[in-house]
């Protein structure tokens, strides 16, 4: 679990956002699974090492997100069972 930064309040409990992961900063989608409102001090890491949420992810944009993985995922299993049989 992580916590970020957001420049809105549009964010609730739930909701997917796209959001930089890892030390490379790679675009990720995560999920939030907390809201809180706190002041600069009440931070638990301090602000200028927080990264920032990039933007919401509407649903319908996370199920089609996840249709493609779904697609890409039979591909490679269909791919991987092809090689086994040669």
């Amino acid at each position: 679990e992580y916590t970020y930064l957001a420049d809105e309040d549009i964010y609730e409990k739930g909701d997917f956002a796209w959001a930089p992961a890892g030390r490379e900063n790679k675009k990720k989608i995560v999920r939030v699974t907390d809201v809180a409102y706190l002041q600069p001090e009440e931070a638990p890491f301090p602000l200028e090492k927080t990264k920032k949420l990039i933007r919401r992810l509407p649903p319908e944009d996370y199920e089609e997100v996840c249709r493609g993985l779904e697609r890409l995922l039979r591909c490679l299993k269909s791919r991987a069972k092809a090689m086994e049989s040669n």
